[in-house]
């Protein structure tokens, strides 16, 4: 059995917020802050350019083609943002945390709740420098971030998890 106590942080949250949307199952969800922001960056471009052209004139539809390419060229920036304000307004992400580790699964544990899931209902998990991250399923994953662990803990973890958890994706 594993036992370890950790608090996570807003920059905790947000780099395990970044992990799992970069290994998420969902090939639209990874495509859209990927993509859309280099079509934003081009329909703004675009914009620009024929405005800059002798005889334009200015439009409903350049105007709406130039907002519609900011929003999906500010897409990530705003998704950040968006972030930062969940992590802050809800105090279920803040404050001292444990896990339990064991042969049923995990127990995750925090001033509001606690939570146990079995190992069958883990699909894939994944891990950067900063954190693991265990999926459910393509939108729902539980985060454990490394920067209190020690070296040990890391290792013990990352066994653990790839032994107990076989990749569905």
């Amino acid at each position: 059995m594993i036992q370890i106590e950790y608090e996570m942080s807003e920059k905790d949250f947000l780099d395990s917020q970044k992990l799992a949307l970069r290994h998420s199952s969902k090939r639209t969800t990874r495509w859209i802050f990927r993509i859309a922001p280099l079509w934003g960056l081009f329909l703004v471009l675009a914009v620009l350019w024929k405005a800059l052209q002798p005889g334009f004139t200015w439009t409903s539809n350049a105007t709406e083609a130039l907002f519609v390419g900011l929003l999906f060229f500010a897409g990530p920036l705003l998704y950040k943002q968006i972030t930062k304000t969940i992590f802050r307004k809800n105090a279920i992400f803040r404050g001292p945390r444990s896990l339990t580790v064991d042969e049923a699964g995990l127990n995750f544990t925090n001033p509001t709740s606690s939570v146990q899931v079995k190992w069958d209902s883990f699909q894939n998990f994944v891990e950067d420098d900063t954190a693991f991250a265990l999926y459910q399923s393509g939108l729902i994953f539980h985060t454990v971030p490394k920067r209190q662990l020690s070296q040990e803990q890391i290792a013990e973890l990352r066994e653990t998890f790839t032994s107990h958890v076989i990749s569905k994706t």
